[in-house]
C-alpha cells in the first residue's frame, strides 16, 4: 500500500515534467499523509488539456451518506478497483495522476517500526495512478463550501525491490501509460488494467530514513535523513508489518 509520500520538486520542474501550463502554489512536502492535500493532474471531456489541482488524499465516494464519519479510502487495489462500488465510476470517468518524488513504507526489525523511502533511480518526480471523486452534502441546508474533492492511489503487487519491505506498492505510470490513463474517452476497464502493474525493478531504489516520519507533525528535510546506526540490510519477509 502507500500511506505516506513526498513531493519536494519545484513547481517549475513539475510543470515541465508533466506537460502543465501551470501548477498550483506548492510548498515542499517531506511527509505527506492521508487527509492532507496532494497534487493531482487530470483531464475531462469538457477540459481536455491537462490541469493540476490540489485535492484531499482519501477518496470519499460521491454517493456516500452524510454522517459522523465519512468513509475515506487512501488506496484502491488495482486488481478490483474497476468492480468495487466506491471506485467503479471514477475508474471509468475520473482518473488522475498523483504527483510524487518518493513514497514511504515501513517494516519491522527486532520489533521496531522502520521507515524507508523509495524513489526513482534518476531522482525524477513520477506519476502514481489515482482516482478522484467529488462529494457534496445532500442536505439543502448545508453550505456549498462543504463540497470535497478527494483522491485515492491505486496499488499493485510489489516488485522485487519492494518485496522485502512490503507486499504492495503504488502503481507508477510511465509517460505512455500516463497519457492513456488520463484519456477521458478511454473508459473500457480491459484497456486500462493493462497499465496497472509493478514498476520495473531497475527504475526504483530504496534507502532508510529517519523514524520521525512516523509522526505526521514532522514535515521537513530531516524526515529524509538517514537514521544513525541503521542496519542496511532489508528485513526478512517474515518480519514484515503488512498492516501499515
Amino acid at each position: 500500500m502507500c500511506g505516506r509520500y513526498t513531493l519536494i520538486t519545484p513547481e517549475k520542474v513539475l510543470a515541465e515534467r508533466f506537460s502543465l501550463d501551470a501548477v498550483p502554489t506548492w510548498s515542499p512536502r517531506y511527509n505527506l499523509a492521508p487527509s492532507q492535500d496532494g497534487l493531482i493532474v487530470r483531464r475531462t471531456t469538457t477540459a481536455p488539456e491537462r490541469s493540476a489541482d490540489r485535492l484531499r488524499w482519501g477518496l470519499i465516494p460521491h454517493w456516500a451518506h452524510e454522517g459522523v464519519r465519512l468513509p475515506t479510502m487512501i488506496n484502491a487495489r488495482s486488481e478490483t478497483a474497476a468492480e468495487k462500488p466506491a471506485f467503479r465510476d471514477p475508474f471509468k470517468h475520473r482518473r488522475c495522476l498523483v504527483l510524487a518524488d518518493g513514497f514511504i513504507e515501513w517494516s519491522r526489525r527486532s520489533g521496531e517500526k522502520m521507515p524507508y523511502i523509495f524513489d526513482m533511480t534518476d531522482a525524477q518526480p513520477f506519476a502514481m495512478a489515482g482516482l478522484w471523486d467529488r462529494w457534496k452534502p445532500k442536505s439543502e441546508s448545508d453550505r456549498e463550501g462543504q463540497v470535497m474533492a478527494t483522491f485515492t492511489i491505486l496499488t499493485t503487487a510489489a516488485n522485487a525491490v519492494l518485496e522485502p519491505y512490503h507486499d504492495r506498492m503504488p502503481v507508477i505510470l510511465d509517460d505512455d501509460a500516463s497519457d492513456a490513463w488520463l484519456d477521458p474517452y478511454l473508459v473500457a476497464p480491459e484497456l486500462l488494467t493493462r497499465f496497472l502493474k509493478p514498476f520495473p525493478n531497475h527504475g526504483i531504489r530504496v534507502k532508510p530514513i529517519s523514524p520521525i516520519v512516523n509522526n505526521i507533525k514532522h514535515d521537513d528535510p530531516s524526515c529524509l535523513e538517514a537514521p544513525p546506526r541503521m542496519d542496511p540490510r532489508p528485513p526478512a519477509p517474515s518480519q514484515l508489518d503488512l498492516d501499515i
